[in-house]
């Protein structure tokens, strides 16, 4: 891994432990469509085999919007932390046992409430596609956490601390 990538990683707290599972991070130029290489019409993809794949394009778009809550990079990096036990359910490694109890309680309550939302037509801060599955709930939760953390921290302040502590920062630090 390069300098700076550690860096980064160190920068969310997490340290290398929780990337030892990524082998291998591609970037396809947006002339060449994911589904044109067999895997989806997709802006990314993470596998439970170390792998990511991201669309260049969408990687630029995500870097240039920094507040509309849609960053491929973070989401699928965040499918990789979650993918670290070799299952993709929502819940990533985290740090101690007591920590997973309330994990679960903010998650599930929180999932509730937007599914819920959902249903009845209403938007939230969090995309759509976080109603997929809980997998894909961490992901954009994910992206949400860093991209409207202002709003997060409103409507799910559970959810928002949760995430604060898994991830060792507060964005609302640098969005004022």
């Amino acid at each position: 891994m390069s300098r700076h990538g550690d860096k980064g990683i160190r920068f969310l707290g997490l340290g290398s432990r929780a990337i030892d599972n990524l082998r291998k991070a591609s970037i396809r130029f947006c002339n060449v469509p994911l589904h044109a290489i067999g895997i989806g019409n997709h802006e990314g993809e993470s596998w439970g085999s170390g792998s990511v794949v991201l669309a260049w394009d969408s990687v630029v778009a995500g870097g240039c919007n920094q507040e509309d809550g849609h960053h491929v990079t973070l989401h699928e990096f965040a499918h990789q932390l979650d993918q670290v036990d070799g299952v993709a359910d929502g819940v990533p490694e985290l740090h101690g046992s007591g920590s997973y109890r309330a994990w679960a309680k903010d998650f599930s309550e929180a999932y509730d409430k937007f599914t819920r939302k959902l249903g009845r037509g209403k938007r939230t801060v969090i995309d759509d596609y976080g109603a997929t599955n809980p997998a894909e709930f961490f992901a954009v939760a994910t992206e949400t956490f860093y991209e409207k953390p202002k709003q997060l921290s409103k409507q799910y302040p559970d959810l928002y601390q949760q995430l604060k502590g898994y991830y060792q920062v507060d964005p609302l630090d640098w969005h004022p």
